[in-house]
């Protein structure tokens, strides 16, 4: 193997630095090739950073979403408790209702019969 195919195989490799940060020439001064590091580490850095962020608010509204739809559930749940006494309510109403109207009823009754008796007697 000779040197000029170990240059070719070294240029045309996935990992040579060069090839990474956009140089493509084998004759870019080294500084360049530290200036293009750094602004690649930068820009990892930040969209790491973003990235976590980014997660994070995720996180939040989902959990912001959980405590919404358990609030709800609980004022769906209360609201229908408060619906079902107000129904109770009514039919122990119309009940005590029914049953005063049929003492009344009887006691009419028993008036009527009372009167003609009476009126029966003079």
């Amino acid at each position: 193997m000779t040197f000029s195919t170990v240059k070719s195989t070294y240029q045309n490799h996935p990992n040579n630095p060069r090839k990474l940060f956009g140089l493509s020439t084998p004759e870019t001064p080294l500084f360049e090739l530290i200036i293009n590091h750094k602004k690649f580490v930068y820009i990892k850095k930040k969209r790491k950073k973003y990235l976590r962020n980014q997660k994070r608010n995720l996180l939040l509204q989902n959990q912001q979403k959980r405590l919404q739809k358990k609030t709800y559930l609980k004022q769906k749940e209360t609201q229908t408790q408060i619906q079902k006494q107000k129904r109770l309510d009514a039919d122990s109403k119309n009940k005590i209702n029914r049953q005063l109207m049929k003492k009344l009823d009887n006691f009419d009754q028993e008036i009527d019969a009372d009167l003609e008796k009476l009126f029966k007697k003079i």
